[in-house]
């Protein structure tokens, strides 16, 4: 039964792998390419419309509860943090200017004249 054992086996050999040299990942500097960046800001109010039928009335609510005005750089790099490809230490100063490219191109013409 040994003999038929062995025989029967395909021994596979044990392989370790091993990064041999350091491996730098990151981004060069560029600019940003506004071109197709249109969005437009949404509403800050919520509608609430009640469902029963004693009160077919809609209320709308302003959305300024809880959140924490921040500038809209700061909030765009913040989320941009979350990305674990993106080492905030190394490249924090193209985040912040990135950053600024879109929040120009995303501001509204009327505060841009004022």
């Amino acid at each position: 039964m040994v003999s038929d054992f062995v025989a029967n086996i395909i021994e596979i050999p044990r392989i370790i792998i091993q990064q041999s040299e350091t491996i730098r990942s990151g981004f060069h500097d560029f600019d940003l390419d506004v071109k197709n960046l249109n969005f437009r800001p949404v509403s800050e109010e919520i509608l609430v419309k009640k469902l029963r039928e004693q009160e077919n009335g809609i209320d709308i609510v302003l959305g300024k509860g809880r959140i924490i005005p921040d500038s809209p750089d700061n909030i765009i790099v913040n989320e941009l943090m979350n990305f674990p490809e993106i080492d905030y230490d190394v490249v924090a100063e193209l985040l912040f200017r990135l950053a600024g490219q879109a929040v120009v191109k995303l501001k509204p013409v009327s505060t841009m004249r004022a």
